[in-house]
């Protein structure tokens, strides 16, 4: 837990600082909508390739959208999961009882995030859905209790800001970001090695591997604010457990010029 609460920290973090030093934002393509969008995000999945395999992650990892839109979560996986906001609070165990419980945001609007309170779902089990209409821009890391480290990031835009990719779009990156992930449990299986130790009495002892840890990363591009002319990258990575490592390529800065919070 003490890992997942780092990383959705440093991701937090990071995304301040950037918009601080660089008054840059996530690159948008297309055109603005005049109205209240729904947006879908799949938990775990499987695909025809890796039928022995589950991927536990949230797809796509990251979503771009506008103030006043809805995300619907859905568990495609036979494994259970929770979509879990803290929203800077301290988290909970995932095996306490009021993990497996939803928490509404507020008592008037349960399903309505602000930024500021704990939203859960719950424990979600396959084909079950969640949903939740966000009203504040900002960079939102969410997280499973169940699994420490499975963790999405919601990027809210102001009302009416284009957004960077339709869900068909999203639908593709999703596919992309599963098979990636799938590759890498079937890489670690198929490279651990059961071997047995010899111990006393002729017996012999075999040790084998349960679950595997990829290193987690997120990537995002950075586009010029107004007149700032600043563009660039970023790369979040995950090395160990201690570690946090973040990339950030600029270009367009000029010496002694100062850049406005966006």
């Amino acid at each position: 837990m003490e890992r997942q609460k780092m990383f959705a920290t440093a991701l937090l973090a990071f995304f301040v600082a950037a918009a601080l030093f660089a008054g840059v934002q996530v690159v948008t393509k297309a055109s603005a909508q005049p109205t209240e969008k729904t947006w879908y995000v799949s938990i775990g999945g499987s695909l025809p390739s890796y039928s022995t395999d589950e991927a536990f992650g949230f797809y796509p990892h990251m979503i771009v959208i506008d103030a006043g839109d809805t995300i619907v979560w859905t568990v495609t996986s036979a494994e259970d999961h929770t979509v879990t906001f803290f929203s800077g609070k301290p988290s909970f165990n995932g095996l306490s009882p009021i993990a497996v419980f939803p928490i509404a945001c507020s008592q008037s609007a349960p399903n309505v995030y602000n930024g500021s309170e704990v939203c859960s779902s719950g424990l979600l089990v396959q084909g079950e859905q969640y949903s939740l209409t966000f009203t504040t821009p900002g960079v939102y890391v969410y997280t499973c209790v169940l699994h420490p480290g499975l963790q999405g990031v919601v990027v809210v835009q102001p009302k009416g800001a284009p957004y960077p990719y339709t869900q068909e779009q999203y639908n593709v990156i999703a596919q992309q970001e599963m098979a990636m992930d799938l590759q890498a449990v079937q890489t670690a299986v198929d490279s651990y090695q059961v071997g047995p130790t010899s111990v006393s009495g002729n017996s012999s002892v075999y040790r084998v591997a349960v679950g595997y840890q990829p290193q987690e990363i997120t990537t995002a591009s950075l586009s010029p604010v107004g007149n700032s002319g600043v563009s660039g990258n970023v790369t979040v990575q995950v090395v160990s457990p201690q570690t946090v490592q973040v990339k950030l390529s600029l270009s367009g800065l000029t010496p002694g010029k100062s850049y406005s919070v966006q």
